[in-house]
């Protein structure tokens, strides 16, 4: 498996997030909005969480990024698993675009 870099774009009205490579062991953005959470690389957090900078491991999305959106503007995230990618949209507004 070839190496590819996550993508991070930035619009007017949203963020967009590009994980390549499929959900860890079993994750799916169902269970990513309830806080089930799989570590992809065990060496990493394990570091991570050594030098203090895991607080919850694997809560972030429905205390942080769901939550945050509810309070900024009364919208979720999207949360989309293709093929061979995942990827996370945050909308800065509730409108459609038009």
């Amino acid at each position: 498996m070839s190496s590819t870099d996550i993508e991070l774009s930035i619009y007017d009205d949203r963020l967009e997030v590009i994980s390549p490579g499929r959900l860890p062991n079993g994750i799916t953005p169902e269970r990513m909005r309830t806080g089930c959470r799989a570590t992809r690389n065990q060496l990493l957090k394990d570091v991570m969480r050594d030098y203090g900078y895991l607080e919850h491991m694997g809560m972030g999305v429905p205390r942080k990024i769901v939550r945050g959106m509810l309070e900024h503007n009364g919208t979720e995230p999207d949360l989309i698993e293709e093929a061979s990618a995942s990827s996370s949209d945050y909308g800065a507004t509730s409108a459609e675009p038009g």
